[in-house]
């Protein structure tokens, strides 16, 4: 597992491996960040993801999340995303479970 985490921390470039946890499941990771960063900033997510995806990230704070509409052909955009990322550091999260 160490092992592992070493080689996550590197693929996405974190200083170390104590910056990676492994949790039961993507329902408890999603938990945990809710818990963690939505009283933080703004969260940006998309209205593509599985409806409960964002139910975390609603029941902590409602009013913190932006939704990414897609386009006609069911496509989010980078470009979009980009948009509605408040650049006076009040975007915390971006939800990228399907981009």
């Amino acid at each position: 597992m160490e092992q592992t985490r070493d080689l996550y921390a590197k693929f996405i470039g974190a200083d170390n491996r104590e910056e990676i946890a492994f949790t039961h499941s993507t329902s408890e990771g999603k938990n945990i960040t809710a818990h963690m960063l939505s009283d933080k900033g703004i969260v940006i997510s998309n209205e593509l993801v599985f409806p409960s995806s964002n139910l975390p990230w609603l029941n902590r704070n409602k009013d913190n999340i932006r939704f990414v509409k897609a386009t006609d052909d069911n496509k989010i955009l980078i470009e979009d995303i980009a948009k509605m990322v408040d650049h006076s550091s009040k975007t915390k999260t971006v939800d990228t479970e399907v981009l």
